[in-house]
């Protein structure tokens, strides 16, 4: 018999399907569950961690790598929104600089082992995949990695709510890991 959960998750709100691989999203929460269970975590401090390090991207970073990006144009003798009066010559010298200032990673704030590999947004917003949940979307993709262990995610404010509202990771996806290995790649260290 279906349960409240798989009646009201749609696994097709998603192109690349939330879960691939799995029988019903029953089965990939208990098999989180269970790993939460030995290991002492939970989905709610999965959801609070990939919150942290989005925040931390958005509102930190991010900031950073803006200034940054103004430093760039002044240090050539020019201001940002004047991009299209800027002699060639002098464009393509900023232009590589600030390629290389977003394409290369970087640790992300507070940080020890945790960078960003980039940061992606889209045109839409994908929803959350429980039927009449109005508060879970997202336009904006953040892919990480762990420098020490080289486990790299996609997470964004769908995949910390679907952890700390609905007790959901996702599989079979770019955004897929299980609660143990989050815990192992993701979660500060105790000192």
């Amino acid at each position: 018999m279906a349960t409240i959960l798989q009646i009201s998750f749609d696994n097709g709100a998603s192109m690349i399907g939330f879960i691939n691989g799995y029988d019903s999203v029953d089965d990939v929460i208990a098999a989180d569950t269970h790993e939460l269970e030995i290991n002492g975590g939970s989905f709610e401090a999965i959801g609070d961690r990939m919150s942290y390090l989005i925040d931390q991207v958005q509102n930190v970073l991010s900031p950073q790598r803006q200034a940054r990006r103004t430093q760039i144009f002044r240090d050539q003798g020019y201001e940002p929104d004047n991009y299209w009066n800027i002699p060639r010559k002098d464009r393509d010298i900023i232009d590589a600089e600030v390629h290389a200032l977003y394409s290369e990673p970087c640790l992300i704030p507070g940080e020890s082992c945790i960078e960003l590999v980039d940061a992606q947004y889209t045109k839409g917003f994908q929803h959350c995949p429980y039927g009449g949940c109005p508060k879970g979307s997202s336009s904006s993709d953040y892919i990480i990695r762990n420098t020490t262990t080289g486990k790299q995610l996609w997470i964004n404010p769908l995949t910390a709510h679907l952890a700390g509202s609905h007790k959901l990771l996702e599989k079979g996806n770019d955004y897929g890991i299980t609660a143990g290995d989050f815990y192992i790649h993701f979660m500060p260290k105790s000192k």
